[in-house]
């Protein structure tokens, strides 16, 4: 059991938030060096946050009940240091870039640009958290 505890520390887990679960699935299979965990809305991710470790959220900008923005203040209230990144196939990067979001990227997504946004700002978090 520690072993697989301890296994689990060492993998990268990024937390995809999206009510749509084409998205989700989509994200999961661009992401294989990591483990994705999914989540349908802004509260199942705050839920999720509480119970795991996570290491990087990956979330939409517009969903029902809590959108992006909200979700990124409660994560930055409990998580200050916990990176961010929003998605959004409704907003343009300029619009969400007075919001402390780590990165950016447009729906339709490049999957290499979302492999490449999350490994560099895993990365990124990784290193200065070491300093």
């Amino acid at each position: 059991m520690h072993i697989e505890e301890h296994m689990r520390d060492l993998v990268t887990q990024i937390l995809v938030v999206d009510d749509e679960e084409e998205f989700r699935k989509l994200a999961t299979e661009a992401l294989p060096s990591h483990r994705v965990i999914e989540a349908a809305s802004g509260k199942e991710a705050l839920a999720l946050v509480r119970e795991q470790k996570i290491d990087l959220v990956l979330t939409d900008i517009r969903m029902p009940e809590m959108d992006g923005f909200a979700l990124l203040e409660r994560l930055r209230a409990s998580y200050p240091k916990l990176p961010v990144l929003a998605v959004s196939g409704y907003l343009e990067a300029s619009e969400v870039h007075g919001y402390e979001f780590d990165g950016f990227i447009d729906k339709p997504v490049s999957l290499d640009h979302l492999r490449d946004l999350v490994e560099a700002t895993v990365a990124h978090f990784q290193k200065s958290n070491k300093e």
